[in-house]
Parts: C-alpha cells; structure tokens; sequence
C-alpha cells in the first residue's frame, strides 16, 4: 500500500494507533474519533472534548490534540487548591483547539498538514457511509482508500508489549478456570 497517512475511526483501531479510545464514541456510536498516522509517523488525535479528562488522566503523549464539540468547566480563579491532575485538566483545556465538528477539524488538520492531495487510508468502520462521501467531497483532490482491511493486517503483527499483555491474559484465564473447578 502507498498511504501518507492513515485514519482510524473504529474503537479498536483508534486504541490500536493513538493508544486511546473514547468512552463517549462507546455510547454514542455517532460520535466520532480520529486517530490519523502520518508517514512520518506522527500522530494526530481528533476526539470529543468530553473525553479530555481520559486523555489527561491516561497521561498520554500526543503531541497534536484536536477536540471538537462543547465542555463546560467552570473554575475558581485561585488553583492553588486544585490537585496536580486537576490543574492538568485545566491546562490541557486551555490549550487545546477546539472545532464545530469532528469532520471539520479533521479536514482542517488535513490541509495543515498537505494530505489533503495525498493518498489517505480511512478506516470505514468506525464511520457511516455519509461521512466518509462528505470527506471524500470535502477533499477531492486527494485519494481516499477504504483501509479497514489494512488496520487489521497491522494489527496481526504483535509487538513485543502485546505478546507480554496476551501472555498475562492467558495466565490470569488459566487461573480463573483452575479455580473454578477446582
């Protein structure tokens, strides 16, 4: 495949590239979750800005966080009272850009960053049909691939970390069968 990047969408794939997932993309399926990895390799995470809180408590190191959509948050003038990760929050929040949409910011950071004429692989699963014709038309000049497919070939290799997590999911079901029927 010659891709310059790759879009993920679905819960799996978004865990899979950005290391996060969104609790309100599990309850609102409609809710939409961009994880775009470049060629170069970095990585760019579009996500509802009511799921800013897992992204700070999870500590995450993406370095181009978009959000979208509303979050009120109302804080005392003086933090000096508020917890490290509270003061965290509050810093990510101030910080981050927010857009109208999940499809905007995600055409906006496209054409910041050139993909918006290059070979791009979204990940259709995670996305209606609807959405993924608007992008296309959004931004024709580019080639916009179906890439489900490709996320799951990706995601048969293991690295090392995935094998040593598998590992210990095996002994811990191994553990609860022995005692079960034991």
């Amino acid at each position: 495949y010659y891709l310059d990047a790759l879009i993920a969408t679905s819960p799996e794939n978004n865990l899979y590239i950005s290391d996060m997932c969104s609790h309100t993309q599990q309850y609102l399926r409609e809710a939409l979750f961009f994880s775009i990895l470049s060629y170069s390799g970095e990585i760019t995470v579009i996500m509802p800005i009511s799921d800013i809180d897992t992204f700070v408590y999870k500590g995450l190191k993406i370095k181009d966080l978009r959000c979208y959509g509303e979050f009120f948050l109302n804080t005392a003038e003086d933090v000096k009272q508020a917890t490290g990760i509270e003061r965290k929050l509050i810093r990510t929040l101030k910080k981050v850009k927010v857009g109208r949409t999940a499809e905007d910011v995600l055409i906006e950071v496209l054409k910041e960053k050139g993909l918006d004429t290059k070979n791009i692989g979204i990940d259709e699963s995670g996305i209606s049909y609807r959405t993924l014709i608007s992008i296309k038309n959004k931004i024709p000049e580019s080639k916009i691939v179906e890439a489900s497919s490709i996320f799951r070939e990706i995601r048969m290799i293991k690295t090392s970390r995935e094998i040593a997590f598998l590992k210990k999911a095996v002994e811990i079901c191994e553990k609860a069968v022995n005692s079960a029927f034991s």
